[in-house]
């Protein structure tokens, strides 16, 4: 570790910690309200599925006001948590988000379908069908879109700023990466997509580092809105 570099060090950490906690109580708070009243009843999966739904919408606002107030308590502007806004973003987000994406599915049945057991069955498929369209719909708005900014914000525009001071940019962008992932397989309680993870993780912080944290916002949401919309699709088919 460079000399000096124990305060951004520490504030990256204690961020992605703070992250963590918000998104931990949040969630588990919201599933443990739908299971402990009635474990194993009727429609369960749809239950959760919908609870998890409401809780990552309640999550993104939750960290976006909590990462704006840090980044004001620093002084740190839109520019400073690497934003830039300019006509290449549209364009290198789009392709970043389709690159990534081809990536982490190549990683996904590569690697987390031999490896960490990830099954590409029709659970998925029964828990949203179960949870009805709306809750597909709001899938859409809280992990597909708003998700993908407080996070972008939060991730790779504060916590990832914060560890490439302490640490370097390869080394900062690397953490990151793994940190978020972590974070992905902790709070999910499963470890069935690590490797895909990994990838996507890596790479929004390898757009957000060449190309600002816009880019990367917009890569995510490529990720996350299609995965969503096939989600509502087949919801939709189902109900």
């Amino acid at each position: 570790m460079r000399p000096g570099a124990r305060r951004p060090a520490a504030d990256a950490l204690c961020a992605a910690a703070a992250w963590v906690g918000v998104e931990a109580g949040v969630r588990w708070t919201a599933q443990a309200l739908v299971v402990l009243p009635a474990r194993d009843g009727p429609g369960l999966p749809g239950r959760l599925e919908a609870a998890d739904a409401w809780a990552l919408l309640a999550v993104a606002g939750l960290s976006w006001g909590l990462f704006t107030w840090l980044a004001r308590t620093r002084g740190l502007g839109w520019s400073d948590l690497g934003y830039r806004f300019d006509r290449t973003v549209p364009v290198v987000g789009v392709l970043g988000g389709l690159v990534v994406g081809a990536v982490a599915a190549t990683a996904a049945i590569g690697v987390d379908v031999p490896i960490f057991g990830l099954r590409l069955d029709d659970e998925v498929l029964r828990r949203v069908v179960e949870a009805g369209p709306w809750t597909a719909a709001l899938m859409l708005l809280g992990n597909g879109l708003a998700g993908p900014a407080a996070e972008e914000y939060a991730w790779r525009g504060y916590i990832q700023r914060a560890a490439t001071a302490a640490w370097g940019r390869a080394a900062g962008v690397a953490l990151t990466a793994a940190a978020f992932a972590a974070k992905h397989v902790l709070l999910d309680l499963s470890t069935a997509r690590t490797a895909s993870l990994l990838v996507v993780a890596a790479g929004l912080g390898i757009v957000a580092a060449r190309w600002g944290t816009a880019a990367s916002t917009v890569a995510h949401v490529i990720l996350n809105t299609s995965a969503a919309v096939a989600l509502l699709v087949l919801a939709l088919r189902g109900a």
